[in-house]
């Protein structure tokens, strides 16, 4: 029996902007660790952006055909700046299935503008492509019902749809070695390797109840789900069996695990929402005397990650040859960045004249991790 769906989502994100100083002086911002002395002072100015969501979702139409080729299913044509995708795979219970996705061009490059990170679980649970998901897990689960499916059969059909998306590498397809994709993503390029499939398939099942994490082997990416009765390859995590899931390749069920991964060590990532944040700087001198130099510190952060970075403050110091003492530190005032949002950051911080010295710039917030960049030395 052949199942056609056609499905019309329409999601248009506009992200914030930020309003940046002239950039005419220092930004060599080479990786380093630097300490955190605590002395605070006053802060120029501070200031978030926060990304602004608008959208818009049409009624979703389910038709069920008996015996009617894919070629005479009629399409209404895509709005200006949408794509249809289409999907056609077969089940585990060797039902054929045909779903078209109506998918915004707007919302595909606000997530390719997107910085990437190498949090995998940033992907899975990045909250801007939620009613998507939520259309086609609604999708998941009444296809699944007239089916008659139950948790195990229904884990395995979407599992057989996403495995039959077209395998493709990053350096190919996006003239990357690494790209994660955003399931938005996925969608659209209609396909994606091991990553960008696990990805797809853990939003999926989160979103439609099941307890998942991502499981990795090496050089590989893979699901796990907690399900009860279950035979086959799983892995314990606080207590509990995830059993493996392949999102890669055709037929594989739940507890199937290629034979290449099997007694491999795995790490397992837990579907948390985390902020991850990136910044930028630069540091011009605007005024010295006979015995200091007065430099304006301009800092701008964006928090690519899918949670809130809470109490989110610049820590900057002019540092010594002795790694326990600077000339002078400053912590900037707190602010809270939402995920996809900025914030800048002014700070005013003098240093010794005729002394050699190194700027650190440090992003400290209560549950992200505090990166931290480095000028090179010179003498003021």
């Amino acid at each position: 029996m052949k199942k056609i769906i056609a499905i019309l989502i329409l999601a248009v994100f506009v992200a914030g902007c930020v309003d940046q100083s002239s950039n005419d002086y220092d930004n060599t911002n080479s990786g380093g660790d630097g300490g955190t002395t605590t002395t605070t002072e006053e802060v120029v100015e501070t200031s978030t952006t926060s990304t602004t969501t608008s959208t818009t979702t049409t009624s979703t139409t389910t038709t069920t055909m008996v015996n009617i080729p894919v070629t005479t299913t009629t399409q209404p044509a895509p709005a200006n700046g949408t794509v249809v995708r289409h999907f056609n795979w077969t089940d585990f219970n060797g039902n054929d299935w045909t779903w078209d996705l109506t998918l915004s061009e707007d919302t595909y490059n606000f997530y390719k503008s997107k910085k990437r990170t190498d949090e995998y679980t940033t992907y899975a649970t990045d909250p801007y492509d939620d009613e998507l998901i939520r259309t086609i897990v609604e999708l998941f689960k009444q296809s699944a019902s007239g089916e008659g499916y139950n948790d195990r059969d229904t884990i395995n059909f979407v599992i057989s749809f996403v495995q039959s998306l077209p395998y493709t590498s990053d350096n190919v397809t996006t003239g990357f070695d690494e790209y994660q994709r955003y399931p938005y993503e996925t969608l659209w390029d209609n396909g994606g390797d091991c990553e960008d499939t696990a990805i797809l398939t853990s939003v999926l099942l989160k979103e439609m109840g099941y307890d998942v994490v991502m499981i990795s082997p090496p050089r590989h990416m893979a699901v796990g789900v907690n399900l009860e009765s279950q035979s086959g390859t799983y892995y314990e995590f606080k207590g509990k069996k995830y059993y493996y899931l392949e999102t890669t390749g055709d037929n594989w069920k739940i507890g199937e695990i290629p034979k290449e991964y099997k007694d491999q060590k795995v790490e397992v990532l837990p579907l948390i929402a985390k902020p991850y944040l990136t910044f930028e700087w630069t540091a011009k001198s605007v005024s010295y005397d006979s015995k200091k130099v007065n430099y304006l510190i301009t800092v701008n952060v964006s928090n690519e990650g899918s949670e809130t970075a809470l109490n989110t403050k610049v820590y900057v110091a002019f540092e010594t040859s002795d790694p326990n003492k600077v000339y002078s530190q400053k912590y900037s005032a707190p602010l809270d960045i939402e995920s996809a949002g900025s914030g800048w950051y002014k700070i005013s911080l003098d240093v010794p004249r005729k002394v050699d010295t190194r700027l650190v710039v440090t992003m400290v917030s209560d549950n992200a991790a505090p990166p931290t960049q480095h000028s090179t030395w010179f003498k003021t």
